[in-house]
């Protein structure tokens, strides 16, 4: 009788332990899955940011890709900074993510396109795309097929969880 119930409390012991490891690998695994989730995200916020229009280089219905145009992203954080409609037409796309163009040469500068942070959150996660910042007043030159001025930038969009 002793060693059955010897038995059974090291079954059950060895049983606990299992579970303790198997609810700590778990949680981990969720944990993982919740960050790649994040990601996956802020990258495909950042292709769509790519894609509008608003932001997009084009002359004559040709679109540049990776081409950031200067004017239409001023514009943009301009529009969205000073109008309440305009902010929430663009959070159905956008939701809770702020996304910056980055100049970083010849000249830094930075422009908040879009930026909605929620009262309050766990973590952030950035994603960076390499851009190409269209400056079309600047006389100097050409920008790949268009008139004007090419600068490197990085894309930086950062959601929030």
């Amino acid at each position: 009788m002793i060693e059955a119930v010897m038995v059974l409390v090291v079954f059950f012991f060895l049983l606990a332990v299992g579970l303790m490891v198997y609810n700590g690998l778990a949680g981990r695994g969720a944990v993982q899955r919740s960050q790649e989730a994040l990601e996956l995200r802020g990258l495909r916020i950042a292709r769509l940011a790519m894609t509008f229009p608003e932001l997009q280089c084009s002359v004559s219905n040709v679109i540049q890709e990776n081409c950031v145009d200067q004017l239409k992203a001023s514009a943009m954080s301009s529009l969205l900074s000073s109008d309440s409609r305009a902010r929430q037409y663009y959070y159905d796309t956008f939701q809770e993510a702020r996304i910056r163009v980055r100049q970083v040469y010849p000249t830094e500068e930075e422009f908040v396109i879009y930026e909605r942070e929620p009262a309050e959150y766990r973590r952030s996660e950035a994603t960076y795309l390499p851009v190409i910042v269209y400056d079309p007043l600047s006389s100097g030159g050409t920008c790949l097929t268009l008139h004007g001025a090419c600068h490197f930038g990085t894309l930086i969009v950062e959601v929030y969880q």
